[in-house]
């Protein structure tokens, strides 16, 4: 038999040929998200590890202020987790008493001083526009964790630019989407007051950036491809650095395709713009820092020591520490609702959630071992080799992550590392498209249960029925 073409014909898998293929993607992806953000406990605790952090860093920020290294929490941070922690009625809590920073761990740093602005960018514009610090507590982390809500919109417009790199076939997109929307991982990094978000965003644009330029070839112009590479490098380095491991996969994928898959030759143009980006994100980070450091009364590696331990470990030891926490891109790192709370403030999420999540992992391998036309429109990059590099990228990240901060001064890492995989998690959706391509049925299969599972299953249903009544201004 001869391959199926993949052409102009998606209309014929039933998703409808005149709805166009990014509405059929965007709309995919922001309802998964939605209706999971319905079951979110939008009022829970500060997680300890780490959004009281954030918020203090948001607040800074919002003032004018860039948080250095010797800085403790305000009294309005500390307020805010203390007076959720205690679940308190008393509108007034946060102002009800002085707080003592040294109570409140680690030792009252505000040790989010190292991450740079834009990753928080919106919260800063929800802290000026909609959180009125003289409300309850309640409310105020309310507004705050609702910003993510217009991230996730932004985050499925730069994912539906990146899918679009590589096919039009609707069927399959949309059951990536649904895969990719509803892991655990994912999602719940865009239910906290974090920088993690706005990560994700930032490498899925950079990768889709990379694709499209690509696909595209090469161009006359020198401008074309390395003033936007060098303004995407910088917006990464300041947003955050660790989201720059997206290069190390793309690479990779092109790499391999090109010497083991036999795919044809990628220009010194498109490397050159691939390294542009890594380089100038690595220099702005760097810049930043140095601009932190300078500022601060305090070495960075006094507060770290509040934070990381240190121990008998050589950096090879120290740099595999975190490779167990691969099985977060299955169980999440948070943000489920009403279940038991585990160490570092992280929550599970449901069974069934876990079970879908597993289902797109066996889709994703699956995908590893077939060979069709899943990226018609990419012709330069093997699907497979994609999906291995994916892979590569996971454990890459869990492993130079750790490795960093034991080069920083012989830190170890005692909490789970898995979320900062999130960034990867957009690419590894592309390398569902195989199995999705050839198996129409299980495409239909994940995309009706993801929904299910999204609407029904990701949180108490109580949960759901208490935000839809706040929104509707019921009970």
């Amino acid at each position: 038999m001869g391959k199926v073409p993949d052409t102009a014909t998606p209309g014929k898998t039933g998703m409808g040929r005149r709805i166009p293929f990014w509405l059929v993607v965007f709309g995919v992806f922001a309802t998964t998200g939605f209706l999971q953000f319905a079951s979110v406990d939008w009022s829970r605790s500060l997680s300890i590890y780490d959004e009281v952090a954030h918020i203090d860093a948001i607040s800074a920020m919002a003032d004018g202020e860039f948080t250095t290294w010797g800085d403790r929490y305000s009294q309005r941070t500390l307020g805010l987790a203390e007076c959720l922690e205690q679940r308190s009625p008393d509108p007034q809590c946060v102002r009800a008493e002085l707080r003592d920073p040294l109570d409140r761990w680690p030792a009252g740093y505000s040790y989010e001083a190292h991450a740079p602005p834009i990753g928080y960018a919106p919260f800063i514009l929800a802290e000026l526009v909609v959180v009125d610090e003289s409300a309850d507590h309640y409310s105020q982390i309310r507004n705050l964790r609702a910003a993510n809500i217009a991230l996730w919109l932004v985050l499925a417009a730069v994912w539906t630019a990146l899918i679009s790199q590589v096919t039009q076939r609707r069927l399959a997109a949309a059951a990536a989407s649904v895969v990719v929307a509803a892991n655990p991982l994912l999602f719940d990094r865009f239910t906290y007051v974090t920088n993690d978000g706005m990560a994700i965003v930032a490498a899925t644009a950079v990768a889709a950036f990379l694709l499209n330029r690509l696909r595209r070839g090469v161009t006359p112009h020198w401008w074309v491809w390395l003033l936007p590479s060098i303004g995407l490098g910088v917006a990464i380095g300041l947003t955050k650095p660790t989201a720059l491991v997206i290069v190390i996969p793309i690479a990779l994928a092109a790499l391999v395709s090109r010497t083991v898959g036999r795919r044809k030759g990628i220009s010194l143009q498109w490397w050159s713009g691939l390294a542009a980006i890594g380089a100038f994100g690595a220099i702005a980070a760097l810049a930043y820092q140095a601009f932190i450091d300078a500022r601060s009364s305090v070495g960075f590696e006094t507060v770290l020591s509040q934070i990381l331990p240190r121990g008998p470990l050589d950096l090879p030891a120290a740099a595999l520490l975190r490779i167990p926490d691969v099985a977060e891109l299955v169980m999440g790192s948070g943000a489920r609702t009403q279940i038991t709370e585990f160490e570092w403030g992280l929550r599970a999420p449901s069974v069934l959630i876990v079970v879908y999540a597993l289902l797109g992992a066996s889709t994703f391998l699956v995908s590893l071992s077939l060979r069709n036309n899943a990226f018609p429109r990419l012709p330069s990059i093997d699907p497979r080799a994609m999906g291995f590099a994916v892979l590569f990228g996971f454990l890459a990240m869990l492993v130079l992550h750790p490795a960093l901060h034991y080069l920083t001064g012989e830190f170890l890492m005692p909490f789970t590392a898995g979320r900062f995989q999130s960034t990867i998690i957009p690419l590894a959706g592309l390398a569902l498209l195989p199995a999705f391509r050839r198996f129409r049925s299980w495409s239909w299969v994940m995309l009706v249960s993801g929904l299910i599972v999204a609407a029904f299953f990701s949180g108490p249903l109580s949960m759901t029925a208490n935000n839809l009544g706040g929104v509707i201004g019921v009970g």
